[in-house]
């Protein structure tokens, strides 16, 4: 049964998310500090599917490796933190080499606001008492418009997310074990925000790609997240790992690509009774 404290926390992040606003444009980069990864990779999804070429970066690897040898006209860059150094330099870094920078965060120490300020880097801030989960869920309604007919369809389950939770508690009611502790969290591309989630709530360092069960260890327990239209790909790493004594919990999340990204953070909030 879901907690009315979760229910609660959902849905004040889902008014939160509703005041916030974010184009993301042809060519833009995506950049995550650590503990982003969620919004930042439902954001990137999102604009894969809508035909955009966008890449996703960590702030390093950015301001390092990327924005100083290719032109971005456009730089996003996400974190959840209240003191995140390296979101700030690389939104500066984006700046001074010519890009439209803007950084989402809650509000941020004055000293780097001001550095942020005097640097014209825009700000989307995020004073939700949740950040994380705030944020992924504006995340995935800013993504851009969708081609063909997915349009009407992926904003119709966008404007039917505030029974997102009982939706999911329904729907795998069977195998939904809130408090379930895990020793291995399996993504594929399109759920990687909820692998991230459980992790960072959990204090797991990392999540793994789910082709990494066939290398798990005998007795380890594994929470594996795909959707319909991935999982034909990982049968047989599944039929595996089973048969070498991996414990798995797998959730197949029937959903649009775009939205599973959420969908899969809200069963690891859900799993975890952590609003982040």
């Amino acid at each position: 049964m879901l907690s009315s404290s979760l229910d609660k926390a959902y849905l004040e992040a889902l008014r939160e998310a509703e005041r916030l606003s974010l184009r993301i444009s042809e060519g833009e980069l995506i950049v995550y500090s650590r503990g982003a990864e969620p919004p930042a990779y439902i954001l990137y999804t999102g604009a894969l599917h809508a035909g955009l070429k966008t890449r996703i970066a960590s702030t390093v690897e950015a301001a390092i490796h990327i924005l100083p040898y290719r032109d971005y006209g456009k730089v996003t860059v996400i974190t959840v933190n209240k003191k995140d150094p390296r979101a700030v330099n690389t939104a500066i870094t984006a700046t001074i080499l010519g890009a439209r920078a803007t950084l989402v965060a809650p509000p941020l120490h004055e000293a780097y606001e001001e550095r942020a300020r005097m640097r014209g880097v825009e700000r989307v801030i995020v004073t939700a008492r949740n950040p994380l989960l705030t944020t992924s869920i504006a995340s995935l309604k800013w993504i851009p418009e969708l081609m063909g007919l997915r349009e009407a369809r992926v904003r119709g389950e966008i404007s039917s997310l505030e029974g997102a939770l009982k939706w999911l508690t329904e729907t795998y009611r069977e195998k939904l074990a809130p408090g379930k502790q895990y020793d291995i969290v399996a993504y594929t591309p399109s759920t990687r925000p909820g692998a991230y989630y459980y992790c960072r709530a959990v204090g797991l360092l990392e999540p793994a790609p789910l082709e990494a069960l066939a290398e798990a260890p005998r007795n380890s327990k594994a929470l594996a997240l795909a959707t319909t239209t991935e999982e034909q790909e990982y049968k047989d790493i599944i039929i595996s790992a089973g048969a070498q004594g991996v414990n798995i919990d797998l959730y197949t999340i029937n959903t649009d690509p775009v939205t599973a990204g959420l969908y899969s953070l809200l069963i690891a909030m859900i799993i975890t009774g952590k609003p982040l």
